[in-house]
Formats: C-alpha cells, sequence, structure tokens
C-alpha cells in the first residue's frame, strides 16, 4: 500500500527533478547518487584494496570522468536468507547535472559490480542537494 501511495505522488508531480529545490548563492540543484557497495564476498574473503581500485579505473571513472567520492564505511545488511553481517563497505559519491544521463551509467556500474563480487545487492539512493565547487 505505501508503496503505492509513494508511486501516486511521484506521478502528480511532472517538473523535474532539479525545479524542485531552491538554492541559494552560487549553490546550484546537482543530483547525488550513492552507491553502498560491500566488500564482503559470499563464501568468504573480501573484495581487496587492488580489486576495488581496479573496478574504480575500469568501471567508474569511465562513466564518470569528471569525479567522484569514495568514503569507507561498515555496512549492517540482511541477506535473503535472514543471516546479518556487518562487512567493509564503500560509499561511492556521485554527483551529476544530468540525471538522466547518469542513471543508465549507474545502473551498469551496479550490474557489473554485483556480477564481479557475487553480491546480492547494492545499496543505491539518489537525491537533489544544492552544492557549488568554488
Amino acid at each position: 500500500m505505501r508503496a503505492r501511495l509513494l508511486l501516486a505522488a511521484a506521478m502528480l508531480c511532472t517538473c523535474p527533478a532539479h525545479a524542485q529545490i531552491a538554492c541559494s548563492g552560487s549553490l546550484q540543484p546537482w543530483t547525488r547518487i550513492e552507491l553502498h557497495l560491500g566488500l564482503g564476498i559470499p563464501g568468504g574473503g573480501e573484495v581487496s584494496p587492488a580489486q576495488f581500485r581496479n573496478f574504480l579505473e575500469g568501471t567508474v571513472t569511465p562513466r564518470f570522468p569528471d569525479g567522484y567520492t569514495v568514503a569507507q564505511a561498515t555496512g549492517h545488511y540482511r541477506y535473503k536468507s535472514g543471516k546479518i553481517a556487518a562487512e567493509p563497505t564503500r560509499v561511492l559519491t556521485i554527483l551529476s547535472k544530468a540525471p538522466d544521463e547518469a542513471g543508465p551509467k549507474v545502473d551498469e556500474i551496479v550490474k557489473i559490480y554485483k556480477d564481479r563480487f557475487k553480491q546480492e545487492s547494492v545499496g543505491r539512493s539518489h537525491r537533489v542537494d544544492c552544492v557549488a565547487f568554488d
């Protein structure tokens, strides 16, 4: 029921996402996309720093050559099996002025990460923030 209400509310707004936020001064609306990339590999082991760096260089950078940010975190996740795990995680943040163009690129990044590192899921969020690069 909640999903239907959210969908109905989203369909009521026909304005572009960037028009929904007013920014002051030199700040402008940008879409912030965050991916939560768990480093635990099912069956044991972790994505190594070299493997993650190669993923960034070969998969993320070609799609977002203007830049992105990676932060270290600890993620807690409930697997479909019901097991709850805490694992090292990387939060990949991408800022985009063109969210319609960024979306398919992010879809590719998620698919490649899940396939390469046997992940059950990748956390993903989108929001509009006021941003400036002064």
